[in-house]
């Protein structure tokens, strides 16, 4: 899989910006992002958040940990406006809340949240 610095070049180029654009954009500099982009250095959470909203990609995408592009939100309505349900939704996606991972029985309780969601707006 690649690595956060070529994803961060890939992305900046997809994107049509230089070194300059892109740290004017970012309020940083070009030697700051050439070092991000060289591996010889990392951004902080804050600027890893900037550059996954400018490149609207998730951050396990633009970190190197996924090939998926769209942010997990993203994919979700996706499903969702596609009527599958959520309990399929679900098996796609490791469930977590707040970094721990849900259990059945939460898993659940959503499924029958988003039912009672659509009886509503039928």
């Amino acid at each position: 899989m690649v690595n956060f610095s070529k994803r961060l070049k890939q992305l900046r180029i997809e994107y049509d910006y230089t070194l300059q654009e892109l740290a004017e954009e970012l309020e940083t500099t070009e030697a700051t992002l050439s070092r991000y982009e060289n591996d010889k250095s990392y951004p902080n959470t804050m600027m890893l958040l900037r550059l996954s909203e400018l490149f609207n990609c998730s951050l396990d995408y633009l970190l190197g940990e996924s090939n998926e592009k769209r942010k997990v939100e993203e994919l979700f309505n996706k499903y969702y406006e596609e009527g599958a349900e959520l309990e399929d939704i679900l098996n796609k996606f490791r469930v977590e809340y707040k970094g721990k991972k849900l259990s059945n029985q939460e898993i659940a309780n959503l499924i029958k949240i988003q039912e009672m969601m659509r009886n509503t707006n039928n």
